[in-house]
């Protein structure tokens, strides 16, 4: 599990190093990063405590409560590049349709890393569903992103400052935890 790790670890680095010099406003987006890495982690920390539907594998480290690190440090790759793809995609005349193009991505993204990921053993789900994975298993993901990038949308067109920008970690959980709720 180290080496996937570090693997990880440096793939997430090239991708924060070469998006940060290419982003408009690098400070803007390594804290966007941060806030996304925070944001995923809140999100996902409260789905496990409240529904305990999966659990990763035990051998991820380091642990921070209930969910790996890595894990947090991986998806505002996923998220901030979604983003990015669809802004460039759409354009400025249809960026209110960002969000939900991105979500859409990262919903795809997810339909094809999910089962690949509990298959490997990274983690398993309690739950019944396709390849291993309830829908809710790909679905939580794409909500989390819709709602982290509706703040950064909105954020864009408002304001550049960091209190904005917070509201991320408050948005995507909430919007989050509630949709992950299986009958």
């Amino acid at each position: 599990m180290l080496t996937l790790e570090l693997l990880c670890l440096l793939i997430v680095g090239i991708h924060i190093t070469v998006a940060a010099t290419r982003a408009p406003s690098p400070a803007i987006f390594l804290r966007r990063v941060a806030l996304v890495a925070l944001a995923s982690w809140v999100a996902e920390d409260t789905c496990l405590h409240l529904y305990n539907f999966y659990a990763y594998h035990p051998d991820w480290v380091p642990y921070i409560d209930r969910m790996p690190l890595m894990v947090a440090l991986i998806w505002p790759g996923v998220v901030m590049s979604s983003l990015e793809l669809a802004q460039r995609l759409l354009g400025p005349l249809r960026r209110r349709l960002v969000p939900l193009v991105a979500g859409l991505m990262v919903l795809a993204d997810a339909s094809f890393m999910e089962p690949l990921a509990v298959k490997a053993g990274l983690w398993r789900w309690f739950e019944p569903g396709f390849f291993g994975v309830p829908p809710i298993g790909v679905l939580g993901w794409a909500f989390f992103s819709v709602a982290a990038m509706t703040v950064f949308c909105r954020t864009d067109r408002t304001s550049a400052r960091w209190t904005a920008d917070l509201w991320v970690v408050v948005v995507a959980a909430l919007y989050t935890a509630p949709s992950t709720v299986q009958p």
